[in-house]
C-alpha cells in the first residue's frame, strides 16, 4: 500500500528558453525539449532533504492521536498530510521571500508590514544585503545550454556574480565562545551560534548556470535566509576550484540523468 504519492516535479524549456509547464519526460522527448538543472540533478540522492521529511512525518504521528474506529490507512493519511503542511508553510515562505527579493530589485515599492513579521525581517536583512552590495542586474533569467541540453533560471546575475537565494531552517550548536560573533546566542552558561549548510548540490547548481553564459562570472554566491530565526541571512562566495568542481559534477550528473531517462536533447546544427 502506497499512501505517498510521487508528484512531477520535472520542468523542461524549449530551445528558447521557455519554461514548458507541466511537460512530462514523454513529451520532451517527443518535442526535443531542454531538461532543467534542478531536474537533472535531482538524480542525485539527497539523504537530507529525504532524512528531513522523516523527521517531520515522525513529528506529524506524535502529535496527531489516533480516532477510535479510524482504519490504519486514514490514519496513515492525516499523518502525512499534517507532514506536508509543514513542508507547505517552508516552500511558501521560500517562495514569498524569493518574489520579494526579485520586485525590489527591479525597483517595485514593496510595503513589506503587510507580509508579517516573519518576512519583515528575512526580507529587511536581504534588503540591506541588496543595497551594501548595489545589485541591479536580472532577476529570474533563463539561460540555455544547447552545447549540452539544458536550461535552467537564474536568481540573479549581473556582468559579474550570479546569486542564488536560498532558504533554510538554521539550526543553533554549541561554540566556542567569540566576543567578535554577531550571531552568538548563551544559553544556561553555554554558547551557541548558527551552523548554515551550504550543499554540494549548490555548487553544482551555480557551476551548470555559469556555463550557459557567454562571459564567465567573477563570483558565484549563495546567499541562506534564515527561516528558523528570521532576521538572518549567510554568505558564501565559492572558490574557482569548488565551481570548477561543481560543474565537472553537474554534467557528470547531466550524463547520468541521460543514461537513466534514455533521453538526450538533440541539437540541431
Amino acid at each position: 500500500m502506497n499512501m505517498i504519492k510521487p508528484t512531477n516535479s520535472s520542468h523542461y524549456y524549449d530551445e528558447n528558453g521557455f519554461l514548458m509547464f507541466d511537460a512530462t519526460l514523454r513529451e520532451a522527448k517527443k518535442y526535443n525539449l531542454l531538461v532543467s538543472v534542478t531536474t537533472f540533478l535531482s538524480i542525485i540522492h539527497k539523504y537530507q532533504l529525504e532524512n528531513w521529511k522523516q523527521e517531520q512525518i515522525l513529528l506529524s504521528a506524535l502529535t496527531t492521536p489516533k480516532i477510535d474506529c479510524e482504519s490504519e490507512s486514514e490514519y496513515i493519511k492525516r499523518v502525512i498530510e499534517g507532514s506536508q503542511e509543514i513542508s507547505t508553510d517552508a516552500k511558501d515562505f521560500g517562495s514569498t521571500i524569493h518574489k520579494l527579493i526579485e520586485r525590489y530589485i527591479n525597483g517595485d515599492t514593496i510595503d513589506i508590514l503587510q507580509y508579517g513579521e516573519n518576512i519583515t525581517k528575512a526580507f529587511c536583512e536581504v534588503q540591506k544585503y541588496v543595497d551594501n552590495n548595489s545589485l541591479k542586474g536580472e532577476t529570474e533569467k533563463v539561460v540555455v545550454n544547447n552545447k549540452y541540453g539544458y536550461a535552467g533560471t537564474i536568481d540573479y546575475v549581473d556582468s559579474k556574480c550570479i546569486i542564488d537565494w536560498k532558504t533554510q531552517k538554521v539550526k543553533n550548536k554549541e561554540y566556542k565562545r567569540s566576543k567578535d560573533d554577531p550571531y552568538q546566542t548563551e544559553k544556561n552558561g553555554l554558547f551557541y551560534r548558527p551552523c548554515p549548510i551550504f550543499y554540494d548540490e549548490w555548487k553544482m547548481q551555480l557551476g551548470a548556470y555559469g556555463l550557459c553564459l557567454l562571459k564567465r562570472p567573477e563570483k558565484y554566491i549563495s546567499v541562506i535566509i534564515d527561516s528558523e530565526t528570521h532576521g538572518r541571512i549567510f554568505v558564501k562566495e565559492f572558490t574557482e576550484e569548488e565551481i570548477k568542481w561543481g560543474e565537472e559534477a553537474a554534467l557528470t550528473a547531466l550524463k547520468l540523468w541521460q543514461m537513466v531517462k534514455k533521453y538526450k536533447y538533440r541539437r540541431e546544427c
